[in-house]
């Protein structure tokens, strides 16, 4: 049972981690400022540090500081999460091959940040208003979601 929630935290982590660097490279792509790109991969990152995913790069610092396990049993835990960052990371990126095949939304997306870079017409504020606004809601509700695990699991505002 404890192989399999390493693998799924795993998978997890190869995702949001595939979410940060797709975000990175398409605002790469599209605008030439690289550190909006780079801001945008700390989402991937912040995900996994908020949830405790298993991601490989993360956890084999770790190797020999643990001595609860055996030194196979670490070896084969990471062995086990790479294979999960490598799932997530594969089931990601044919996901976004199936949505970015779909040309219309992908030209749109495309022609509404390059419109706001040269022409910064108010419709095309506006579109990206409304996708940083998107962006904002996924990562409060991440925040929200974080915080009350932190307490308990129970917030009561009231």
């Amino acid at each position: 049972m404890e192989h399999i929630k390493t693998l799924l935290k795993g998978v997890l982590a190869g995702i949001a981690i595939s979410f940060g660097g797709f975000l990175c490279i398409r605002t790469n792509a599209i605008a030439t400022n690289t550190i909006l790109g780079s801001f945008l991969f700390s989402f991937g990152l912040i995900l996994i540090c908020n949830f405790n995913f298993n991601l490989y790069t993360g956890k084999v610092c770790y190797l020999f500081d643990n001595k609860e396990k055996s030194l196979i049993q670490r070896i084969l835990d990471l062995l086990i999460m790479l294979g999960g960052n490598l799932i997530g990371t594969l089931f990601f990126a044919n996901v976004l091959r199936l949505v970015m095949a779909d040309n219309s939304i992908n030209n749109k997306l495309m022609e509404t940040l390059i419109n706001y870079k040269n022409d910064k017409e108010t419709k095309s504020a506006s579109d990206i208003k409304k996708i940083l606004t998107l962006f904002l809601i996924i990562f409060v509700l991440i925040a929200y979601v974080s915080f009350s695990a932190f307490v308990g699991g129970n917030l009561n505002v009231s």
